[in-house]
C-alpha cells in the first residue's frame, strides 16, 4: 500500500474555512453592491431633481412670456394708441407711449416699450429694440406673441398688433429683463441661479470669467452663490457642468451645480443638497456596520453547528476501511460502540444503520427490480392496446380531436385535424395549442381556462376560436375541453373536441355587414348614417362657430336627391335605375375625402357627413360633386342631375334631427329653384346654380 504523505486536515476545519471564505467574499460583494446602489440612487435622485428644476425654470419662463404677451395685448387695445398711430401724431404718440411705459415699468417691471407702424417701422424708440422679423410676424399673424431674445442682453420680448377701425395699423412690443425671471424662480423654488453668456462683449453690465471663457450676466443671492461659483471655477470646466452634475462644498454644506442651455446662453442652478447627501452617507455607513455584525454572528453559529456532527463523522470514517475489506462483523461492532445522537439522527447514525443492513438491502433491491420490470412490461402492453383504441376512435370521428398535456402542448390528434389544418402528425406533435389559434383574439384567457381544466376532476370549458391552416386560411371552430385522467397513474391531460362552424360565422358576418350597408350601392345605410351623425354631435360639444371665415368647421350634412330619377325608372326600367344608383354611389365615394361619411338614405336620396372643412371650401367641394354627378351619362338620353341641400353644424344646432331637417329643407329649395343646383342653409339661404 502506497503511503500518502499529504498533510491531514479535518473536514470540520476545511468546511469552516471554505464557508468563512465564501461568507467573506459575499460580505464584500454585498457591501459593494449596497454602496453602489445607494450611490446610484442618490445620483439618480439628483438627476431627477436637476431635470425637474430645468422643467420648472422653462415652465415659469413660459408663464412669464404669456404674461408679457397679455400685457402687450392689453396695451395694444388702447383706442387712443391706434388713433394716434394712424394719424401719425408723433408728439402725442410719444407722450402716450411714455405713460404706458412708465405704468408697465412700475407695476410689472417692464424695461422698454416700442411702437411700430404697419410697415414695421419703429415710431417710438425704446431702450430695447425688437427684431424686424419678430415685428413682421406679429403684423402678419395679427395676434400676440412672445420670444426669448438674447441679443444685446437677455430679455423676454412680447408684442401684439394694434387695431384701429378693424384694421391692423401697427404693433406694440415690450421687453422684460431675464434677471426678473431668475429672481422669481428663486422666490418660488429657493434655488439660486446664474446667467452666463459666451458673447460677453454684448452686455453692458457683466463680469468676464476667464477660467470658463464666459460672461456672468446675472446672479441671485450673490453673497452665497458667487463664492460657490469661484470654487467651481478652479475644479470644473464649463462643458462638464452642462453634461454632468457636480458638487461643491462650501461653509459646511454641499451644493449641486448643473447648467442647461437657454437660447445661446446658459443658466447655472445652485441647489443645497447637504441633507440628502448626509442621509445617503449615513445609510451606507449603517449598512456596512450591520453587514459586519451579521458576518461575525454567522461565523460563530457556523462553528457551533459544525463541531459535534463533524466529530461524529470523523469517527465514522475511521470504521469505513473495515467495511471496505468486507469485515462486516468488526464494522458492525465498531458502529454499535458509537453513541447515538441525543436529539436527531444525523449522517453518522444513518451511515451506521445503513452499513449493518447493506447485504439484506441489496438482496431485497434485486427482487424489487425484477418485479418492477415485469410490471412495466405488463403496463406497456396495456398502453399499446389503449393507444390503438384511441387512435381508432379518433380517426372515425368527423370532428377535430386533440389531446394536450397539462402545459397545453399537443400530444395526439386524429386524421380529421390533419385534413382540416393541413399539417401532418409530425408537425402537430409537440406544438402548443395556442399556436393553432388566430392571434387576433385574446388568447390569455383561453389558455388560462384550458389549463384550469387539467386541475379539476370534472367540468368543461367551451369557447369559439378560429384555427389558422397551413395555407393561412381561417377556419372557425366551436371548442369543448374536458379533463382526461388516467385512473391508474393519475396523470392528467386535456381532451379538446371542436366542430367546424365556419359557414355559420361567415353568414353572421354577412348579416352584420348588411345591417349597416345598402346592398345595391355598397354605401352605408340610413341607420349607420344616423349613428355616425350622433357621434359627430357628441364630439363637437366643446366647439363653437366663429365669424372668421378661415376657421375650421367640424362637420356638416349634405343631402343629395337625384332629379327625374322616377322618370328613368318608369321609362327605361328599374335595371337602368339601379345602374344609375351604382354610378352615383361610385362618384360620391371617389369625390369624398377619407374624413367624410357617405350613405344612401333610400331610393334616390344620398347623404354625406362632411368633416374638417373651411367655410370658403364648401362651395368648391359641392361644385365638384355636382360637376361629377352631371358627367354621368348611361345613354344619350339618360343622364344625371341632382339637387343638393347643405346644413352646417353650429353650437346652436340642438340635435341631429334638426340638422338633417335643415339640410332636407335646403334640398327642396334647390329643387324649387330649378334643380341641378345646391342650397346652403343659413339665416338667409343661398341658392347656387351649378350649371
Amino acid at each position: 500500500m502506497k503511503l500518502d504523505y499529504r498533510p491531514n486536515m479535518s473536514i470540520k476545519w476545511q468546511a469552516f474555512g471554505l464557508t468563512s471564505l465564501v461568507l467573506g467574499v459575499l460580505f464584500v460583494a454585498l457591501l459593494w453592491a449596497f454602496t453602489d446602489a445607494y450611490k446610484s440612487q442618490f445620483h439618480s435622485a439628483i438627476d431627477t431633481i436637476a431635470e425637474r428644476n430645468q422643467k420648472q425654470f422653462n415652465a415659469l419662463l413660459e408663464v412669464e412670456g404669456e404674461k408679457a404677451a397679455q400685457l402687450a395685448l392689453s396695451s395694444a387695445r388702447s383706442e387712443k394708441l391706434g388713433q394716434l398711430l394712424s394719424a401719425q401724431s408723433e408728439t402725442a404718440l410719444a407722450a402716450l407711449i411714455s405713460d404706458i411705459s412708465w405704468n408697465l415699468q412700475v407695476e410689472y417691471g417692464i424695461e422698454s416699450v416700442s411702437v411700430y407702424d404697419k410697415e414695421a417701422r419703429e415710431r417710438s424708440l425704446g431702450r430695447t429694440r425688437s427684431s424686424l422679423q419678430f415685428v413682421q410676424n406679429i403684423l402678419k399673424n395679427e395676434q400676440s406673441n412672445w420670444q426669448l431674445d438674447c441679443g444685446s442682453h437677455c430679455v423676454i420680448k412680447a408684442g401684439a398688433p394694434i387695431l384701429f377701425n378693424g384694421e391692423v395699423v401697427g404693433a406694440v412690443t415690450l421687453s422684460e429683463p431675464l434677471s426678473n425671471h431668475l429672481l422669481r424662480f428663486y422666490q418660488i423654488t429657493g434655488i439660486n441661479t446664474a446667467l452666463f453668456s459666451k458673447q460677453y462683449q454684448l452686455y453692458r453690465f457683466s463680469e468676464h470669467l476667464q477660467e470658463w471663457n464666459h460672461n456672468l450676466v446675472a446672479i441671485t443671492n450673490p453673497d452665497q452663490t458667487r463664492p460657490i461659483i469661484d470654487i467651481a471655477l478652479t475644479k470644473f470646466s464649463f462643458d462638464h457642468l452642462i453634461k454632468h452634475n457636480h458638487f461643491v462644498e462650501y461653509s459646511g454644506k454641499t451644493y449641486l451645480l448643473r447648467s442647461f442651455a437657454l437660447e445661446s446662453d446658459h443658466v447655472l442652478t445652485v441647489r443645497d443638497v447637504s441633507e440628502g447627501k448626509a442621509i445617503s452617507e449615513r445609510a451606507v455607513s449603517d449598512m456596512r456596520l450591520l453587514l459586519l455584525v451579521c458576518l461575525v454572528i454567522t461565523e460563530l453559529l457556523l462553528l457551533l453547528v459544525l463541531w459535534r456532527p463533524m466529530t461524529r463523522l470523523r469517527q465514522t470514517t475511521n470504521i469505513l476501511p473495515s467495511l471496505a475489506s468486507k469485515n462486516y462483523a468488526q464494522a458492525k461492532a465498531d458502529f454499535a460502540k458509537l453513541s447515538a445522537s441525543r436529539f436527531i439522527n444525523d449522517e453518522a447514525e444513518l451511515l451506521r444503520m445503513t452499513a449493518s443492513s447493506l447485504c439484506s438491502e441489496l438482496e431485497s433491491m434485486h427482487e424489487q427490480l425484477e418485479s418492477r420490470a415485469n410490471e412495466l412490461e405488463t403496463r406497456s402492453r396495456e398502453l399499446m392496446l389503449e393507444r390503438d383504441f384511441v387512435n381508432q376512435l379518433f380517426d372515425t370521428m368527423h370532428a377535430v380531436i386533440i389531446i394536450q398535456d397539462r402545459e397545453g402542448y399537443i400530444r395526439q390528434t386524429n386524421h380529421y385535424t390533419e385534413s382540416l389544418t393541413g399539417y401532418d402528425q409530425n408537425e402537430l406533435q409537440g406544438l402548443h395549442f395556442a399556436k393553432l389559434l388566430d392571434s387576433s383574439i385574446c388568447l390569455d384567457s383561453v389558455i388560462r381556462e384550458v389549463k384550469n381544466i387539467a386541475l379539476r376532476d370534472d367540468g368543461e370549458y367551451q369557447h369559439e376560436a378560429a384555427v389558422i391552416t397551413e395555407e393561412g386560411r381561417l377556419r372557425f371552430l366551436a371548442w369543448r375541453h374536458v379533463p382526461l385522467i388516467n385512473q391508474k397513474t393519475g396523470s392528467r391531460q386535456i381532451l379538446s373536441i371542436a366542430l367546424d362552424i365556419s359557414g355559420r360565422v361567415e353568414a353572421e358576418s354577412e348579416l352584420a355587414w348588411l345591417a349597416r350597408h345598402d346592398s345595391l350601392s355598397g354605401l352605408h345605410n340610413r341607420h349607420a348614417f344616423e349613428e355616425r351623425l350622433a357621434e359627430c354631435f357628441a364630439e363637437s360639444t366643446s366647439n363653437t362657430l366663429r365669424a372668421n371665415s378661415t376657421e375650421l368647421t367640424h362637420f356638416g350634412v349634405m343631402f343629395i336627391d337625384l332629379d327625374e330619377f322616377k322618370t328613368i325608372n318608369d321609362t327605361h326600367g328599374h335595371n337602368k335605375g339601379d345602374e344609375m344608383i351604382k354610378a352615383v354611389a361610385k362618384v360620391l365615394k371617389e369625390q369624398s375625402r377619407d374624413s367624410d361619411f357617405v350613405a344612401r338614405m333610400g331610393g334616390d336620396e344620398f347623404a354625406i357627413i362632411v368633416r374638417n372643412f373651411h367655410r370658403y371650401d364648401l362651395d368648391r367641394i359641392t361644385k365638384r360633386i355636382v360637376s361629377k354627378l352631371t358627367s354621368i351619362v348611361l345613354e344619350p338620353d339618360i343622364h344625371c342631375t341632382a339637387s343638393i341641400g347643405i346644413a352646417v353644424h353650429t353650437p346652436f344646432t340642438p340635435s341631429p334631427e334638426v340638422l338633417i331637417g335643415n339640410a332636407d329643407g335646403a334640398m327642396y329649395q334647390a329643387k324649387e329653384a330649378g334643380k341641378n343646383r345646391y342650397v346652403i342653409f343659413e339665416a338667409a339661404q343661398r341658392t347656387i346654380d351649378s350649371r
